[in-house]
């Protein structure tokens, strides 16, 4: 199916050469719209959204069956058919759909609305121009997308809290009082620390190097020291192994359910008011860098954030805890 949609992109036969610009152009519009009738829509959305990532292919095939089931959208439509639809139209038409036809949250009507206007990007590069792109509305009164909620809703704790956290996890499982810390000290997702290997550990220095992959392409080194008890606890319990640096009783690496449990079973017995997950400790630990007076730039080299807008989400300080509170300029 990939080379029969690939087929769009033909290039012209040499004997086009001699004719002039706007024949040619011509000629090619002509080709591009006859083979556009073989195409389905339905076909062509499976094979583009198989090159996205598994949870954006999830999300975009969800948005256009549910396009499809309130009837703004066939899938059985071939692409000159859809082509000569009025995109920005559905659009707005997604955007103001009445809860009588479908309970869609904001949030959801700018996905499905959003996924749309992705779909016709894709057309619109396959068929030189044919299938036009859908335009989002700009009106103040009737924007396609705007904030919803904050970026980041994920609460994070204080220093007491922290502290009982990490009392209450030892209790339950010692290494994954490890992986907590590890997590809280570099700011670092889950899976970068589960899937940390031991040949990334400087024991002399006291350091962990991290890799970041940004968009599957520029590989992003970031180095977190620590504090020598955590390093001398971390080799006691690595011993001599290599490979993994945190592995279960079998040998093999530490699944995130298993850390998400141990992390609620341990908020629960420290008596923490919400629910304790691993992306907890992340914004716990933005909160604290930014509590200690570390700069937007000094916290971005250890989280790897790659904006100082994305610290200010994860920072869940009081917002009247300013520069303001901290000095008078007046």
């Amino acid at each position: 199916m990939g080379k029969g949609i690939l087929s769009l992109q033909q290039e012209m036969p040499l004997e086009y050469i001699g004719k002039s610009y706007q024949e040619v152009l011509k000629i090619r519009q002509e080709s591009y719209w006859k083979r556009m009738r073989s195409f389905s829509l339905f076909e062509v959305i499976m094979h583009w959204t198989a090159s996205l990532n598994q949870h954006t292919c999830r999300s975009y095939r969800g948005s256009f069956l549910a396009l499809e089931k309130i009837g703004l959208l066939s899938l059985d439509m071939n692409l000159q058919e859809f082509s000569l639809l009025n995109h920005n139209l559905i659009l707005d038409a997604i955007k103001k759909i009445p809860s009588s036809k479908a309970s869609w949250t904001e949030g959801t009507k700018q996905v499905r609305a959003a996924s749309y206007i992705s779909l016709t990007r894709f057309l619109n590069r396959m068929t030189q121009g044919i299938v036009s792109i859908a335009q989002p509305s700009k009106q103040e009164n009737s924007r396609t997308f705007f904030k919803t909620r904050e970026i980041v809703k994920t609460n994070a704790m204080n220093r007491l809290q922290t502290a009982s956290f990490l009392k209450e996890l030892k209790k339950i499982n010692p290494r994954d009082w490890l992986i907590a810390q590890t997590m809280l000290q570099g700011g670092k997702r889950s899976s970068e620390v589960l899937s940390l290997e031991i040949d990334q550990i400087c024991f002399q220095q006291a350091t962990i190097s991290f890799s970041q992959l940004k968009n599957r392409q520029t590989e992003k080194r970031i180095i977190i020291t620590y504090p020598q008890k955590f390093m001398h606890a971390l080799r006691e319990y690595i011993g001599p192994r290599r490979g993994l640096v945190f592995v279960t009783s079998s040998g093999k690496m530490v699944g995130l359910r298993q850390i998400a449990r141990t992390f609620s079973q341990a908020g629960l017995q420290a008596s923490i008011p919400f629910k304790i997950t691993p992306h907890v400790l992340r914004a716990t630990a933005v909160t604290e860098y930014k509590r200690l007076g570390c700069s937007d730039s000094d916290i971005m080299k250890v989280t790897g954030h790659t904006t100082a807008k994305m610290v200010f989400a994860y920072d869940k300080s009081s917002r009247e805890d300013n520069a303001s509170k901290k000095m008078a300029l007046i």
